[in-house]
């Protein structure tokens, strides 16, 4: 669809890698496993919702116990970050209880920091010894991560890609996804390179990971990461989405940004959203074509809703504003909207386009929609609060319910 501001948006950051992201928003949790097979030219791919967190990182131990226990001398590629914690906690579990045994278990890393000396705490060195290592009879010499304290950044490339050939190739590689869409630090770009590598690391990534350190001037700025060729040749792929509210917004209105953040925070759906408008004019294209295209990508995103609640709604309260907001993700587009924000701007934001912005979102989305002001004074406390009123309910509709089967309507469809 061509839009005048020329918008894109990305839910779940499930477009990057499947056609049907319905799976991430319903259940805001999913797991993407593919598996090679000889006489097929593309690997199998199999989406695995989850409940929650803890029903996701449970599903992901068990395959990687699985593998494991099926080949006991296997080559694991192993992630960090704060999605594989609560797999790697289970494992950890399972390990106490005997079920497990990672003696003969060889593991490759898929980055390290650079110039960052392996025991500072926030080396991926120390988070794979915190988070699993540590907790388990894995072989220290059977422990591979880049070095990211080599000088030389190409002889450490090399090095690390010879270890990886020497052990046999990864059986089961272990993959999250990064706000940005990067995997490993494989920033997007239009190129990636093959092999490990040395990158320097995108804005984005910097300002997500900044509040791991202590002082997050002293990040490093630049990784070494195995490359997309090494992980495409893994016999399985684990790729591990777990909708937590990442966010990165431009769209060159400040407060839209801060009320589109707000919405993915709240919400907890990681969202993507650039937006090159004709702000010259004013910023009714902006607005109306960012609700256009998000809420075609909400349609997109829950699919045929088949188990999810469909209904959500949602009170909140924001200082003296106090919003109420209802959805039904039924297929017919309808918008009630009562709020009456008597400032003409707040910050570089028309408070016209407010409403231009969820009437496009619902009738994309094909969603009824009400929003009501319930009370309220400030301007900006009226925004917010509809913004992330809007989420939660948007948050409710979308969960996956066990108890449902097929879509929840008498009709059959939605």
């Amino acid at each position: 669809m061509p839009l005048r501001a020329g918008v894109y948006a990305l839910l779940s950051a499930a477009f990057c890698f499947v056609h049907k992201p319905a799976t991430l928003l319903a259940g805001k949790y999913a797991i993407l496993k593919t598996t090679k097979q000889n006489n097929r030219r593309f690997p199998i791919m199999k989406i695995i919702r989850a409940k929650d967190y803890k029903d996701m990182s449970r599903k992901a131990a068990n395959i990687i116990s699985a593998q494991v226990i099926m080949k006991p001398n296997c080559v694991l590629g192993l992630a960090t970050g704060g999605t594989p914690v609560g797999a790697y906690a289970q494992l950890v579990d399972w390990y106490n209880k005997g079920d497990l045994d990672f003696s003969e278990v060889t593991t490759v890393n898929l980055d390290e920091y650079r110039g960052l000396p392996k025991e500072h705490p926030e080396s991926y060195w120390s988070f794979m010894h915190k988070n699993l290592f540590d907790k388990v009879n894995i072989r220290p010499e059977a422990i591979h991560l880049p070095d990211g304290t080599n000088p030389d950044a190409a002889d450490a490339c090399k090095k690390y890609n010879e270890i990886i050939h020497s052990v046999g190739g990864i059986d089961l590689q272990l993959l999250g996804l990064g706000p940005n869409g990067h995997i490993g630090f494989n920033e997007p770009a239009d190129d990636f390179p093959e092999l490990t590598h040395l990158v320097d690391l995108a804005p984005q990534t910097l300002a997500a990971n900044a509040h791991y350190f202590d002082e997050p001037d002293t990040m490093p700025r630049q990784a070494i990461t195995v490359g997309l060729g090494v992980l495409m040749r893994a016999k399985r792929i684990l790729l591990l989405l777990s909708g937590s509210g990442k966010a990165e917004i431009s769209t060159g209105i400040g407060f839209f940004d801060h009320m589109l953040d707000g919405f993915a925070r709240h919400g907890l759906f990681d969202l993507t959203v650039h937006v090159t408008g004709d702000l010259h004019v004013d910023g009714h294209h902006t607005v109306e074509d960012t609700g256009i295209v998000l809420g075609t990508a909400i349609k997109e995103a829950v699919g045929d809703k088949a188990g999810i609640s469909r209904y959500g709604f949602f009170i909140l309260p924001m200082d003296d504003a106090l919003a109420l907001c209802a959805v039904d993700l039924c297929g017919r587009p309808w918008l009630e909207y009562d709020c009456n924000i008597t400032a003409p701007m707040i910050g570089d934001l028309d408070t016209e386009l407010l409403r231009e912005f969820f009437y496009a979102v619902s009738y994309s989305a094909g969603m009824n929609l009400h929003i009501r002001m319930l009370s309220g004074s400030n301007g900006h406390h009226m925004a917010e609060a509809m913004f992330k009123a809007f989420a939660k309910a948007l948050d409710m509709a979308c969960r996956k319910d066990d108890r449902i089967e097929g879509v929840l309507s008498t009709k059959g469809s939605l």
